[in-house]
């Protein structure tokens, strides 16, 4: 590979396989072909006449996303909004999500994190999703000493928790399934809830003298999470839609009680550049360990079997090591 104007060219190391990459190997995103792996890390190997204080051989994490710079959401502070966000680099005669599965791959200087020495590339390598949940958190405006409610236990649902944790609130957890509770329990939620075996509305309103919570996470995709949401959020709090939903659909609300309680309800998109640099700087120094989100390290020649096998989501991010 050679990399193009302005660019640096980085050997691959370690990618966790997100979401994404699932539905494209599963077909419900049909961009091929295709070299995915947009959460990763490697090592820098040129960069030829560039200006940039990155050396061969420093160790980086990397911001895969595509930010133009230059359209309305990008001058605002706004980049994870950029209009050419999902416009996958296709210069190629292939489209590059990332390109982390890849042995090589050209990028921008300003793409690339320096990691200390003493980070492990591999559970740098989930630094995207980390940057994401901050962003998400950052969405819900979350304060110290509030109550926070995550819906969904998966890898992003653990994020949440912790990113709460840290933050100083006290947290709930829901989800039906009894290994995720378990492994959110271990992360540091409060309460874990099974919403199958308990009312999660009345074990809300128990934890919070009949309030209900300052902020709702959903990290789970159904339209059973999003009711729940609506119905647990508090008077002035703060609903944020983190997961998507496939097939989209729609959701009844009370207009009375948004207006009235002043319940603010938004999404959360990706990542800023600045979410990205907080989520190192928290990898850096010990704040977070996303280690015990990582469930296995697989090798290059694994991964078809591994993306067929579960064709979206997880538990915890499996990571390739190339």
């Amino acid at each position: 590979m050679i990399p193009g104007p302005g660019e640096a060219l980085v050997r691959c190391h370690a990618a966790a396989i997100c979401t994404a990459e699932r539905r494209v190997f599963s077909g419900h995103m049909k961009y091929y072909p295709m070299i995915g792996g947009h959460e990763f890390t490697g090592t820098v190997e040129r960069v030829d006449g560039l200006e940039t204080d990155l050396e061969p051989g420093d160790r980086v994490a990397i911001d895969a996303s595509t930010r133009c710079g230059r359209c309305y959401y990008c001058v605002k502070g706004r980049n994870n909004q950029c209009v050419k966000m999902f416009e996958f680099r296709r210069d190629y005669d292939y489209y590059q999500m990332g390109g982390g599965f890849g042995e090589f791959v050209a990028l921008r200087p300003g793409q690339m994190i320096r990691l200390a020495d003493h980070v492990d590339l591999e559970e740098a390598s989930v630094l995207e999703p980390l940057a994401c949940c901050i962003h998400s958190l950052k969405r819900a405006q979350i304060r110290f000493g509030e109550t926070v409610l995550v819906i969904g236990a998966g890898t992003m649902g653990g994020m949440h928790v912790m990113l709460a944790k840290l933050a100083g609130a006290s947290v709930i957890v829901s989800d039906i399934d009894p290994v995720r509770l378990v492994q959110a329990a271990q992360l540091g939620a409060d309460r874990a809830v099974n919403p199958e075996t308990e009312d999660l509305v009345a074990v809300v309103k128990d934890l919070t003298a009949g309030r209900g919570a300052d902020g709702v996470i959903v990290a789970a995709g159904s339209r059973r999470a999003g009711e729940q949401a609506l119905q647990c959020v508090g008077r002035t709090g703060r609903l944020v839609f983190y997961a998507s939903l496939h097939p989209p659909g729609m959701l009844d609300l009370d207009w009375n009680r948004v207006h009235y309680e002043e319940i603010m309800i938004t999404g959360t998109e990706g990542h800023t550049d600045r979410d990205f640099h907080e989520a190192a700087a928290l990898l850096s120094n010990g704040s977070i360990s996303v280690r015990p989100l990582i469930s296995r390290v697989i090798a290059l020649e694994d991964l078809p079997a591994e993306l067929g096998s579960r064709p979206a989501g997880e538990t915890q991010r499996v990571v390739v090591r190339l």
